[in-house]
């Protein structure tokens, strides 16, 4: 099945998160990382292009950088969603915290949740 197109609306959403940062770097470490996007799921499905939280690819994908380890870059920058999802929410929380965290960001009205 093939992805659905994100909107004109969905795509300047996205636009603003790619300018953003991952979200945790930014919450935990008070740092700007280029950032991917992250799709949240329900069930194994995608919620949509307005459930999406900027990750960096760490934090995304846990693509390690300069020849350290997983397990050194998980010490220094902790889980990585892609590792470990249930200990990557342990530490920063899930992914409905964030995407409320990042909606604070892109000055979403709270009552709207990514819908």
């Amino acid at each position: 099945m093939a992805k659905k197109a994100p909107t004109v609306e969905e795509q300047k959403r996205m636009d603003k998160l790619s300018e953003m940062g991952c979200i945790v770097c930014r919450l935990s470490f008070g740092a700007f990382m280029p950032n991917e996007i992250q799709h949240l799921t329900s069930g194994g499905r995608r919620k949509g292009h307005m459930f999406t939280i900027p990750l960096c690819e760490w934090h995304h994908r846990g693509v390690t950088k300069n020849g350290l380890t997983p397990e050194y870059m998980t010490s220094i920058y902790g889980p990585s969603f892609a590792n470990s999802r249930k200990d990557f929410e342990k530490t920063f929380g899930s992914e409905e915290y964030l995407l409320a965290e990042t909606n604070k960001w892109l000055g979403v009205p709270d009552g709207n949740k990514g819908e």
